[in-house]
C-alpha cells in the first residue's frame, strides 16, 4: 500500500494490487563505488588534483599497518591511475600494489 493525495480527501491509503513475495534486492549498479568519486577527482583542476593526492599521502602516512596502506592505494586505482602512482609514490612504495577487489553481488543481495 502506498499513500495517495486527494483534494477531497487528502492523504489516504490505497490498496495494494501487487501479490506474491515481497524482497529487497539492490540492482547491480549499487556496487558501483567508484565512479562517483572518478567523476569528481577528473572534475578538478590540476592543481586541485595535486592537492588532493598530496593530501591523501598526508593522511595515509599517519597509518601504522603497511597494508592498509596498500588496500588504500588500491582502491585509487579504481578511480584514477594517476591519482594512484601519486599517492604510492608519495608513499614511497616501490612498486605499485594490485587493484583492490570490489564488492561482490553476495553484498547487495537483502532476504
Amino acid at each position: 500500500m502506498s499513500p495517495r493525495e486527494t483534494p477531497v480527501k487528502g492523504f489516504h491509503i490505497a490498496a495494494a494490487t501487487e501479490t506474491g513475495e515481497k524482497g529487497r534486492i539492490r540492482a547491480e549498479s549499487f556496487a558501483d563505488h567508484y565512479s562517483q568519486a572518478r567523476q569528481f577527482y577528473l572534475s578538478q583542476t590540476a592543481h586541485e588534483q595535486a592537492h588532493i593526492a598530496w593530501a591523501l599521502v598526508f593522511e595515509l602516512s599517519k597509518v601504522g599497518h603497511l597494508h592498509v596502506r596498500e588496500a588504500m592505494v588500491g582502491h585509487l586505482l579504481h578511480i584514477d591511475q594517476d591519482l594512484a602512482k601519486r599517492v604510492g609514490s608519495g608513499l614511497a612504495f616501490a612498486k605499485m600494489p594490485d587493484a583492490s577487489p570490489g564488492p561482490t553481488g553476495a553484498f547487495l543481495r537483502q532476504q
